[in-house]
């Protein structure tokens, strides 16, 4: 359960991450 739940925040996390980075590839 406790692995479960870290993935979700690490994937949680990514998600931002790759946003962002589309974000500023999309600016550029």
């Amino acid at each position: 359960m406790a692995a479960e739940f870290s993935f979700d925040i690490v994937s949680e996390i990514n998600q931002q991450e790759l946003a962002n980075a589309l974000d500023q590839a999309r600016r550029e």
